[in-house]
């Protein structure tokens, strides 16, 4: 038996996810990321009688495949291929639109807007989505982490990643030996801050290689080390 195929946008992720979307922050999206001009566009148009339709079911297509973003642009419904019926239906067409649609979809493919899958492989398809959205995720969660200090726990959130970019852009300094001077200064100058990572940087970037921290708010450089 063949096995049945299901459509997809290729590169989905990269073309359509906005940042928001790629860190699970958005359900369903009121807007989406389409080029202002192409050369297909045109091609699609004037390349057919019915171009025009075409285009605006090209539209509704994208519009349903971002509204579902969590599928990759995969046109999938309870994890199996949709058909053209489907695909109007759930784009809010009409059952007389569906015969548009099917003359359309072939040209969607020519122009590299859909490509077919095998539907053999959809659950490994699904599985590669998922782990990419993970991944972003965490990453973000990383990049995102907010350093905090506090009189009883000091530093906080500071990730290997941060100790090792600091040790390469600043090779001449101790770098443990600057954040426990910087802890030493924040206790004697108790005075909150938004971004402890600017403030670290800033101390950094101005502090004297094997020299002493000065710890007196009167010492000029320390005045502006924060973020106001």
């Amino acid at each position: 038996m063949t096995a049945k195929s299901v459509l997809q946008i290729p590169n989905f992720q990269e073309q359509y996810l906005t940042s928001t979307m790629k860190r699970y922050k958005m359900k369903t999206p009121a807007w989406m990321r389409v080029p202002t001009d192409s050369v297909e566009v045109i091609e699609l148009i004037n390349g057919h009688p019915n171009g025009l339709a075409h285009l605006g079911a090209w539209e509704r297509l994208q519009a349903w495949a971002v509204r579902n973003w969590k599928t990759g642009g995969l046109f999938i419904v309870r994890q199996r291929p949709m058909t053209v019926s489907d695909i109007a239906v759930h784009s809010g067409l009409q059952p007389i639109h569906v015969p548009i649609l099917e003359a359309a979809i072939p040209r969607f493919i020519d122009l590299g807007w859909l490509e077919k899958r095998s539907s053999n492989d959809l659950e490994t398809i699904m599985e590669t989505i998922e782990k990419r959205f993970e991944e972003r995720i965490q990453n973000s969660t990383a990049q995102n982490r907010t350093i905090q200090w506090s009189k009883d726990s000091g530093f906080t959130n500071i990730s290997d990643s941060d100790m090792k970019g600091w040790i390469e852009t600043h090779p001449n300094l101790d770098i443990g030996h600057e954040l426990k001077k910087m802890a030493d200064w924040l206790k004697s100058n108790p005075r909150g801050y938004k971004q402890y990572r600017r403030f670290i940087t800033n101390w950094l970037n101005r502090a004297r290689p094997n020299g002493p921290a000065p710890i007196s708010s009167d010492s000029g450089w320390l005045k502006d080390l924060g973020d106001d």
